[in-house]
């Protein structure tokens, strides 16, 4: 049996392999040649418009500043040989002592401000850009000199209400530091057409760890977010790109611990990352997006392992935990800032035209994925469900619900630990055949009752639980067929 097994799940990683690979091609093959090329070399999001995401600048770049936290220089003395010169060096120009004032000193576009490794505390950040070539503060690259992301923190003690918060700030490359408890969102980009968060973690915040709003030609990569009470990544992009090209790209991120893993908008490339341990862990629709997006379209999720995702946070509520100051509160206590449906890996409500393809999809409890809402256009292609990396059972507990409403959906090339895929309705339409609509389940009186969900306030300590919202109960864990 467990050699039978070993050969069925190979098989079946083999085919969502080459699924995948398919749809990625098809999805290239969609938007401009320019980034279909830098998509496949790697390269940080160029597009045919002929505006880029910026590039790192290597070395010790100028011009440039330098701001030292009060005990950088013990820290710089416990740092790797090389990477401890270079710091040793840069001490020697140390002219600030909070990042906000080498902000406001920034007198020359393409400036470089180095945070040497520290505790950056009660710190808010506040970049604001502009528009033309009289922009000092664009093309603005802040990076910490530490050896990991960790080693340079900005820490709000739960004080503060974000640690950046980025305006107008095109061409903007953050690198290498972490920004923690804070009690809205940790790092956010708005307004912004350019951007980089490069080995950013945002972690225990009140709202969301990372955040990007009304943005173009963005990249998210090798982030960390975790603890966060709303999206652990949360991106809106601007909606006038409409699936041309993807306006934000999110790769190699792991986001976990949060109420929600990723949640995001219109036009976005989601791919190679963990999403694990959340409530749910990819929502495309609007839910935990910042600006609250009224609809989401054109998405594309490739290759992504979407696993565990069923943390109960909502007894944080009920019990009076969350009720406490900010400050008070354990670092990695999240207070659920909506309701949502705890157990599920991938939610898709009222989106159209996405692809989700070759993901890895196991052991939430709920269901490894949830479509809803009318929603229209979506394939679901080559995702491997309830097997782990290793080839080992590891069931949700279905692997696709789907409320029967919208047209033109299709589910193709899918593959379980069940040996057939386990779904409501039983019948998925392959995409040959998609949706052609109808009334199907009314999901919506569900969200109805679920939007009634009270967060802990002054007023309400104890939150408030609404009546007939399952999303609240915590699904039973499903034994391995």
């Amino acid at each position: 049996m467990t050699a039978l097994l070993g050969r069925r799940a190979a098989a079946a990683i083999a085919a969502a392999v080459a699924t995948a690979a398919s749809a990625m091609a098809m999805v290239l093959g969609t938007v401009a040649p320019a980034y279909a090329a830098d998509a496949a070399s790697g390269d940080k999001g160029a597009t045919a418009a002929g505006y880029h995401a910026p590039g790192y600048r290597h070395g010790l770049a100028a011009p440039r500043l330098v701001v030292c936290a009060k005990d950088a220089k013990s820290r710089v003395a416990r740092l790797p040989a090389a990477l401890r010169a270079v710091n040793e060096a840069l001490l020697r120009e140390c002219a600030y002592d909070t990042v906000q004032e080498a902000v406001d000193a920034v007198w020359r576009r393409g400036t470089t401000i180095y945070l040497l490794p520290g505790v950056y505390r009660a710190e808010s950040v506040t970049i604001v850009g502009g528009a033309g070539p009289e922009c000092v503060r664009c093309d603005l690259q802040l990076e910490g000199m530490g050896e990991r992301p960790e080693d340079v923190v900005i820490d709000g003690g739960r004080n503060r209400v974000f640690a950046i918060r980025a305006e107008y700030a095109n061409g903007l490359y953050l690198r290498n530091l972490t920004a923690q408890r804070y009690s809205g969102t940790a790092v956010e980009v708005v307004w912004t057409d350019g951007f980089v968060l490069d080995r950013v973690t945002g972690r225990w915040n009140g709202s969301h760890g990372l955040a990007a709003v009304a943005v173009d030609h963005g990249v998210v990569a090798d982030c960390t977010a975790t603890g966060n009470s709303g999206a652990g990544i949360a991106t809106v992009p601007v909606s006038r790109v409409a699936g041309t090209r993807p306006a934000v790209e999110v790769r190699r991120c792991r986001s976990s611990g949060n109420l929600i893993g990723y949640a995001g908008g219109d036009s976005v490339y989601v791919h190679d990352n963990d999403f694990f341990g959340n409530a749910v862990g990819v929502s495309a629709d609007g839910q935990g997006s910042p600006a609250g997006a009224s609809w989401q379209s054109h998405g594309s999720f490739i290759a992504n392992r979407v696993y565990g995702n069923n943390l109960n946070p909502y007894p944080n509520v009920w019990s009076g935990r969350c009720a406490k100051p900010p400050r008070d509160r354990p670092r990695d206590l999240v207070c659920p800032t909506m309701a949502v449906p705890m157990g599920t890996g991938l939610l898709l409500a009222g989106g159209e035209q996405n692809t989700y393809a070759g993901n890895l999809i196991y052991d939430n409890w709920r269901a490894g994925a949830t479509q809803y809402g009318y929603a229209r256009g979506n394939r679901w292609l080559g995702n491997l469900t309830g097997f782990d990396p290793a080839g080992n059972p590891a069931p949700n507990g279905l692997d696709f619900w789907w409320d029967q409403t919208g047209e033109r959906n299709c589910w193709q090339d899918n593959a379980s630990s069940w040996g057939r895929i386990r779904s409501t309705p039983p019948q998925l339409p392959d995409c040959a055949h998609p949706s052609a609509g109808g009334v199907g389940s009314n999901a919506w009186r569900t969200t109805a009752a679920c939007a009634a969900y009270v967060p802990a306030t002054a007023s309400t300590p104890n939150g408030s639980r609404p009546a007939n919202c399952p999303w609240l109960d915590e699904p039973a864990r499903p034994a391995p067929g």
